[in-house]
């Protein structure tokens, strides 16, 4: 008796075929990224390059998963992003944020940012801790973005992020 294929193991390995694709499509703009000698020079370019194949990744893994489970799959992304989301251009646009609710949200995120880089570079603390801390961080980050837009667009935000995912 031949066994019967695993339809979902089918199609994770079609979405990571997917997913390999992209990124192998996008490595010379990857590579240029990466040549500038400066951080400051390097981010906006790395970012640029990211958002492009996020964007190319989702349209071609709906063909794979079905537009229910791609919308899902695109929450979940923006999910991770945390309060960094609000400086993607989708984001920006969907939400409508002006360029004063920009330049607070991009400084919430860089504050955030250097408070994860201190935990992460810490020796004193354990995995767990770490763990924990980044969380109540990113929730803080998130709740002082909350203040940073409308009511409106707090909606909107909740709307293209959907339900919490929880591992």
């Amino acid at each position: 008796d031949a066994a019967e294929p695993d339809p979902a193991a089918a199609e994770a390995s079609a979405a990571q075929a997917v997913s390999d694709a992209v990124i192998e499509s996008h490595r010379a703009a990857f590579e240029t990224a990466l040549k500038p000698e400066t951080k400051a020079e390097r981010v906006p370019l790395v970012k640029d390059v990211f958002i492009s194949v996020n964007a190319e990744t989702f349209e071609r893994l709906e063909k794979v998963v079905g537009v229910h489970r791609s919308e899902r799959l695109e929450q979940i992304e923006v999910q991770t992003f945390g309060v960094r989301a609000f400086g993607r251009p989708a984001v920006v646009e969907y939400l409508d944020l002006t360029a004063a609710q920009r330049e607070r949200l991009d400084k919430i995120g860089n504050a955030m940012g250097d408070r994860l880089s201190g935990i992460h570079r810490s020796s004193d603390l354990s995995a767990a801790e770490k763990k924990e801390a980044t969380g109540k961080i990113r929730l803080e980050a998130m709740s002082q973005a909350r203040q940073a837009i409308s009511p409106e667009q707090w909606v909107r935000w909740e709307l293209l992020t959907g339900a919490e995912f929880r591992r």
